[in-house]
This record gives structure tokens, sequence and C-alpha cells, in this order.
């Protein structure tokens, strides 16, 4: 089936990770699915802004981005729609949120198809688009307990740790879209 037909089968909707909506549950990218694994890919402090990331389109459908974070602390627990909505994020860290375990979702809402638009007129961007999630599992530690780590964010990659400050930016593969994304470790 293709991933049109399946857009108009499950009316729009998949999974808070990107999933198709009609998967079995568990979803493969949600908790107790096979990528969600509860590995920790970044971890910041309480006394941090902001999460710098940089990405890099490599074949455009027009549109926009936006990010949503879900306090879960229980890695084997699925977040809820509702959950990421009550924090949309400019990737500004909420000043009042800490959570050893939080699912912080990414969504590009395309604009590459032609539809009717709401004044009736047909055009590039109107109607159905394609809508393209993806999630990762970070922490937002108190500033005394925070540690600087390195790690991938892709659930299908081993983790790697250092205990060193890292000034490095470390590739995040977006599978679905063939994107990439670059966070910088170094959020002062």
């Amino acid at each position: 089936m293709s991933s049109l037909q399946r857009l108009f089968e499950n009316e729009g909707r998949c999974g808070v990770c990107g999933d198709s909506w009609d998967s079995e549950l568990p979803r493969p990218n949600e908790a107790g699915g096979l990528y969600a694994r509860g590995i920790i890919s970044r971890k910041y402090s309480t006394d941090q802004r902001f999460i710098y990331s940089v990405i890099q389109v490599t074949s455009s459908i027009g549109g926009y981005f936006e990010f949503y974070i879900c306090p879960n602390d229980d890695v084997t627990k699925r977040v809820s729609r509702a959950c990421l909505d009550e924090h949309p994020m400019q990737l500004e860290i909420p000043r009042d949120l800490e959570c050893n375990q939080c699912v912080l979702q990414w969504r590009w809402h395309g604009a590459s198809n032609y539809g009717v638009c709401k004044n009736g007129r047909w055009a590039k961007g109107c109607g159905i688009q394609p809508e393209i999630y993806n999630c990762a599992d970070i922490a937002i530690l108190p500033e005394v307990t925070q540690k600087k780590t390195t790690m991938s964010v892709s659930r299908t990659r081993p983790q790697t740790t250092t205990d060193q400050p890292s000034t490095t930016k470390q590739p995040i593969p977006v599978t679905s879209v063939q994107t990439w994304v670059q966070t910088n470790q170094n959020q002062k």
C-alpha cells in the first residue's frame, strides 16, 4: 500500500512518533516497540535555556517544523498526543520542566501536494499534505546532577557516552525522510 493510500485510509492519523496509525500495538517507535528502548539520547540541565539544532533538508516538501515534549519518566508507558500538545516548544526548554525521560517529538508539516484551499481555490500546499514525525528520548535534570554526555539519537544505533564536555556536532538520523538533524552539545 502506498503512503498516500495509507494516509487516506487512516484519515490522516499516524502514531505520535511517526508509525502508521494502523500498526499493531505497541507501534515500533513507541514505548514497548522495536526501536523505543528508553535510551536517553541527550541530557540537558534545568539551567540550560535552549536545545540548539540544525535541520538539513535533503529533499524539501515545503511546509514547517514543530517540536513538542512530553515529560514521561516511564519508558514502558506510551506518550499521548494530549501530553505532547501540552508542551509545544520553540526548542526552548520549559522553565519548570524536569524529567529523567522525556519524549521530544519533531513534526514536519509538508506543503508539496495540490488540493483545495479554505477559500475554495486549488493550489499547492492546500488540502491533505504529508506529515513526518520522529521522537527522541531526552532527560532534563536539575543542574547539580547534570553530567556532560554525547550520544547518538537514533533508536537503532548503539549508545555512546563520554564524561568529557563535547564541542562537536553529532548527526541524528531522521530515517523517515532521509534527513539529518544535528545538535550542538554546547548549550550556553
